[in-house]
């Protein structure tokens, strides 16, 4: 039986821009400019924006994160270029500012 709380993903433009496609809706998102990383291994979506960042570093820095990522996922979890992808309740401004803290500290 399909799971159709599951969203299907693809590129859509040459912005970075990805959509995704559902029965209910079209929802538009976007890869933010800077914390967007080729080499990042998990992609974290707060709201309409995606975070391409690395695993090591979240798990490094807080529980949360690396409980998170132990957690088992099916076979057909939803992924972005290869990194899974974790969908966050956190506003997308938020999670820019906790993400910038992690990958410039001072």
């Amino acid at each position: 039986m399909p799971n159709h709380l599951k969203r299907a993903w693809t590129e859509i433009d040459d912005k970075n821009a990805l959509q995704n496609d559902s029965h209910a809706s079209t929802v538009q998102l976007t890869r933010h400019p800077d914390l967007w990383y080729d080499d990042g291994s998990i992609v974290l979506n707060a709201e309409t924006t995606l975070f391409r960042v690395h695993r090591t570093t979240l798990s490094a820095h807080s529980t949360v994160f690396s409980d998170m990522f132990s957690v088992p996922q099916p076979p057909d979890e939803e992924a972005i270029e290869g990194c899974r992808v974790i969908r966050l309740p956190d506003m997308a401004s938020d999670m820019e500012f906790l993400l910038r803290a992690l990958t410039n500290p001072l």
